[in-house]
């Protein structure tokens, strides 16, 4: 009396049939269907976290000192070398007390919301444990009755304290941004489900005559298309006859020089011109890490930005930027419909808002 129907095509490895067992006159009927995507990963209900050591900062601030980056570094080498050799140090005193491991997924720890409090977790906990010993009564039976009633009545009342929750996080929100635009943009559109972007890649870009496909092939299309479409669009434009000195006025008697810095003038930048945040660029040192041991870095960290602004060499690991393709609109496998995000070191930050100051 049942029927299973499949719409695949006739060349799937299908094997079907009928169970027989003596518990009832009604057999199961059931198909076995080869998996449609064989690189299809299982959930195994596991999350990566990065763990720190306990007092991770103070040992890192210990390690750093230990080292003592300033004997690594020397006056006859460019800003490249010194930079490389102070970068590698901080780097080992990070990863020394830094590791990756892989933590069983649990709902009532592993939060998705930020309204969602400790105490709300401990509530959903609650109702999930009633709705197990409703699931496990007997159907009919007086106590499945009351559960049933407890479960309704208790996840009525759960619902209405995320919905205040969520309601007072916002309002929280919009009330310390309100003299900010951007980030009362970035809550409206968080309200509207506007920046709800998967950060998956495609499975491949291109059409049919030239396609990429593989995690491989994708990545290195997007890092083709990013890197040659400032050539590209140059290439299009059309250079007039007239040279750059007819866009000149007259000579500026001023010169402009780049001075020395001092350890709390660079100390300073990364304390009031850095925001503190948690991402990252290629070396994993955040701007909010960064501020948490700058006392033991200004040192070497002066040095090598002097060394930059006497020599006009800009350390080439500052240079590279870790890249994120954000999906704007249209096909998902056109490549020209994401724009690029570049993610910079922290350090470079700093270089930076030490230049614009005396720019």
């Amino acid at each position: 009396i049942d029927n299973i129907l499949l719409s695949f095509s006739l060349h799937l490895n299908t094997h079907a049939g009928v169970l027989l067992d003596q518990l009832s006159d009604h057999q199961p009927c059931v198909v076995s269907i080869p998996s449609l995507n064989q690189n299809t990963k299982h959930n195994d209900r596991t999350t990566t976290v990065t763990v720190h050591s306990d007092n991770f900062v103070e040992k890192i601030k210990n390690e750093i000192s230990r080292i003592n980056i300033m004997g690594l570094l020397n006056e006859q080498d460019d800003p490249n070398v010194n930079f490389h050799r102070f970068e590698n140090a901080v780097l080992t005193a990070i990863k020394k007390h830094t590791y990756v491991k892989k933590v069983k997924f649990n709902k009532y720890k592993h939060k998705k919301m930020p309204w969602i409090t400790q105490g709300i977790l401990k509530s959903i906990k609650f109702r999930d444990r009633l709705y197990a010993r409703f699931r496990t009564s007997t159907p009919g039976s007086q106590l499945s009755a009351t559960l049933k009633i407890n479960l309704s009545t208790y996840n009525k009342i759960l619902k209405k304290l995320i919905r205040a929750a969520k309601i007072m996080y916002y309002n929280c929100s919009f009330e310390r941004s309100k003299n900010d635009p951007k980030q009362t943009w970035k809550y409206i559109n968080e309200v509207l489900g506007r920046n709800k972007k998967s950060d998956s890649l495609p499975e491949f870009l291109g059409d049919g005559e030239g396609r990429a496909e593989g995690e491989m092939a994708v990545l290195s299309c997007f890092n083709s298309h990013f890197s040659t479409i400032g050539e590209r669009l140059a290439g299009s434009i059309q250079s007039g006859d007239q040279s750059y000195k007819d866009y000149l006025n007259s000579p500026q008697p001023k010169n402009f020089n780049f001075t020395l810095v001092e350890r709390r003038h660079v100390e300073n930048i990364i304390d009031h011109k850095l925001k503190s945040k948690s991402s990252f660029g290629h070396d994993g040192i955040s701007s909010k890490l960064l501020k948490q041991i700058k006392s033991e870095i200004s040192e070497p960290l002066t040095f090598v930005i002097n060394q930059t602004l006497l020599t006009g060499i800009f350390p080439n690991s500052l240079k590279v930027a870790r890249l994120k393709a954000l999906f704007k609109k249209g096909d998902k496998h056109d490549p020209t419909n994401y724009r690029p995000i570049s993610l910079l070191t922290a350090f470079s930050k700093v270089f930076e808002k030490i230049i614009l100051t005396q720019l």
